[in-house]
């Protein structure tokens, strides 16, 4: 399991105590902006090896997906590819991770051509909670506002 941590942590836990319907509300755009801005900073494939007869299809880059899910009490937010072989690709250095039971890893012939998912989540970890925090600041103020007047 990966797990991220952001400045700003504390605060936005003493916020949400005051209001909690308000900002689960509010971060569920926020962590939507926060997975399309991850999505966004996925590279374009390397160059071909040059000389190859292997035929690209695309079909990696085409296989991006995220997905926000709201529960009662959070707001999760993923970002993954959905073709059996990303982690050959893209996947971390040997050993790896374990997936669906099976140990993956980016295959020798990729490794220093391609780059790494978890390396460009990482890059952009502050980047994409700044983009969290911003729409959820804007979203969670505007709700307080409009519930301290009465609905307008």
């Amino acid at each position: 399991m990966i797990e991220l941590e952001f400045d700003g942590y504390e605060e936005l836990k003493a916020t949400i105590a005051l209001a909690p319907d308000l900002a689960l509300k509010a971060a569920s755009p926020a962590m939507s902006d926060a997975m399309t801005f991850l999505q966004g900073q996925i590279p374009e494939y390397p160059a071909a090896i040059p000389d190859s007869r292997y035929k690209r299809t695309g079909l990696l880059g085409r296989r991006w997906t995220t997905e926000v899910e709201n529960t009662p009490v959070s707001v999760i937010g993923t970002i993954g590819n959905n073709t059996p072989y990303a982690p050959w690709v893209v996947g971390p250095e040997y050993p790896g991770l374990v997936i669906n039971g099976r140990e993956m890893y980016q295959a020798k012939v990729h490794a220093d051509r391609w780059w790494q998912f978890m390396d460009v989540i990482e890059a952009h970890e502050s980047e994409a909670w700044k983009e969290f925090t911003d729409t959820f600041w804007d979203e969670f103020l505007t709700a307080m506002r409009k519930q301290a007047n009465g609905g307008r």
